[in-house]
This record gives structure tokens, C-alpha cells and sequence, in this order.
């Protein structure tokens, strides 16, 4: 369990956080954190909650993200998120995702995804 949320956290995440491969819980929620997410992350087999929410991730959900199969609870709203949600991630709905947030699209800022219901399970408007 790695709980580092609400610690004005700055930069972007290193690839090498993938290798913590019996890692089962990651908070980084509300830092600024900034950049794309790695597709590493996938390699966090055993992983059951991960929240990166309130943050400033931009780019692109990783397809790779699909593998992570344990888990449970995604949260990804609050940051600059675009473009679709991969199939492999959105398939993990059938699995044991059980809560995925991510923010709805705003086409005035062309940020967050047209998602809900058949990929996410809860679209929160942007701010």
C-alpha cells in the first residue's frame, strides 16, 4: 500500500513505477503531477485501487492499462485527460472494475471523454 495523496507532489511519474509489481493500493490523488500516464503501470498485476485524481496528467489513457485485471477502483478525474477510453480499459468492466471516474467532455476546453454508461461508471463534469 502506497498512500502519497495531498502532498503538492510535482512532476511527472517514472516508468519505473511499474516494477512495484505486488503493489495493491496507490493514492497520488490531489498532487500536480503532470504529463502522460505511463503504460508501465501495467505492471502493477496486483493492483486493486488506483487514484490519481485532481492532478494535471494530460494526454491519453494508455491501452496497456487494460492488463491491470485486479483492478477494482480507477479514479482519474480532475486532471487534462482526452481522446477515447481504450477497449482494453473499458473491457475491464467486465472484470472487477467496479468504479471508473473520469471527467465528462467539455468541448469548450476539449478535455474528458463521452464515456458513460458503457466504459465508465461515473463522469463528473469538469470544473
Amino acid at each position: 500500500r502506497l498512500d502519497l495523496a495531498h502532498n503538492n507532489f510535482k512532476g511527472t511519474l517514472i516508468t519505473e513505477l511499474g516494477r512495484l509489481s505486488n503493489l495493491f493500493f496507490l493514492a497520488l490523488n490531489d498532487n500536480e503531477l503532470s504529463g502522460q500516464l505511463p503504460g508501465e503501470l501495467s505492471f502493477m498485476w496486483n493492483m486493486t485501487r488506483m487514484q490519481l485524481k485532481n492532478n494535471k496528467f494530460e494526454g491519453t489513457v494508455p491501452p496497456e492499462l487494460g492488463a491491470m485485471e485486479e483492478l477494482e477502483q480507477f479514479t482519474l478525474e480532475g486532471n487534462y485527460l482526452t481522446g477515447e477510453i481504450p477497449p482494453s480499459v473499458c473491457d475491464l468492466l467486465t472484470e472487477n472494475l467496479r468504479q471508473f471516474v473520469v471527467d465528462c467532455y467539455d468541448n469548450r476546453r476539449n478535455i474528458g471523454f463521452n464515456c458513460e454508461p458503457t466504459c465508465c461508471t461515473i463522469c463528473r463534469n469538469v470544473h
